[in-house]
């Protein structure tokens, strides 16, 4: 027997990290109906190792493997995998990142929360796991993004609702270990991949909210390594993405009188930190990231990328 999820997970460069996720699927007390794994163009033997994986005798589960030829990002990863699994006959699909390590009866909790609400699945979106680090809880996972008196506000959930509440209501989620309803997906549609890498899936549940109820369920759980946050010259890209996407998806998203007066905002602060350091690496970024935004130029830059280093003037 077989639970009513499948299982999609993105990888770039962390061999080690999804080999352990990988034997945790392998180790589910109730086997998802397949593992997808989209091998983002790594470079550091992981295509190796899911060749060994794709061709285990074990066939508590299918195995599926998509590679592509460059890496394009998680958002184009999560795209791949989400449009391959709607091809496929699970009804619920798991979506998580190479170091997101499932417990041995993840998917079988699961299935036990599917099953009590199956009567009304048109009525769910997504079912989230509750995400736990080292330290416990990791409530920057789950949040509620609301819009009040034109203030854009993030509303994460705190520690001690994870511990006393069996599910609560979200808008927002991450691509850890979140369960979405394949049938909410055709109608919400896949990740928007011109993203490339970060907002992709907060954006991305904010539409699907639009489509059913998402709730977070503690009893599910996944764990997740959150190192901290590295800076210097070979981390600056990320900051373009950031503000490029997160800026989006307020448009997106927000009225359209408050997402303009948040990017305008930002757009003046960020020229008078120019006028007041030319050289401030952060402030170029900042308005390279909003100046394309503004002409809807998304995707890859081709200056800001993984692996680019962005040294001081």
């Amino acid at each position: 027997m077989n639970a009513d999820i499948g299982v999609v997970i993105v990888t770039y460069n962390r061999q080690e990290e999804l080999k352990k996720t990988l034997r945790l699927f392998d180790r589910q007390i109730l086997a998802p109906r397949y593992v997808l794994v989209v091998n983002n163009a790594s470079t550091d033997g992981t295509g190796e190792l899911l060749e060994s994986w794709l061709n285990q005798s074990d066939n508590r589960y299918q195995r599926i493997l998509i590679t592509s030829e460059t890496n394009e990002g998680g958002a184009g990863g999560f795209y791949r995998g989400l449009e391959k699994s709607l091809e496929l006959d699970a009804e619920w699909v798991w979506v998580s990142d190479d170091d997101a390590y499932p417990f041995t009866d993840t998917i079988e909790k699961a299935q036990e929360y599917l099953d009590s609400i199956r009567d009304s699945w048109d009525n769910y979106s997504a079912v989230c796991a509750g995400v736990l680090t080292e330290g416990g809880w990791n409530v920057f996972h789950r949040r509620n993004i609301t819009c009040e008196n034109g203030q854009i506000h993030n509303n994460f959930i705190s520690a001690e609702v994870y511990d006393k509440e069996s599910s609560f209501e979200i808008n927002a989620f991450s691509y850890v270990g979140s369960i979405i309803n394949r049938g909410k997906l055709k109608e919400a549609g896949l990740t928007n991949k011109e993203y490339f890498i970060y907002y992709d899936d907060t954006e991305h549940s904010l539409r699907l909210h639009h489509f059913g109820k998402i709730m977070c369920v503690p009893s599910i759980r996944v764990f997740h390594f959150d190192a901290a946050e590295q800076t210097g010259p070979g981390q600056r890209w990320k900051l373009y993405y950031r503000i490029r996407n997160q800026y989006d998806m307020y448009r997106r998203h927000m009225p359209e009188a408050v997402y303009y007066r948040y990017y305008l905002g930002l757009y003046r602060r960020t020229i008078v930190q120019l006028i007041k350091n030319r050289h401030s690496i952060e402030a170029k970024i900042t308005k390279q990231a909003l100046d394309d935004l503004r002409h809807r130029r998304f995707g890859r830059n081709e200056i800001y990328f993984p692996g680019a280093v962005i040294e001081d003037e």
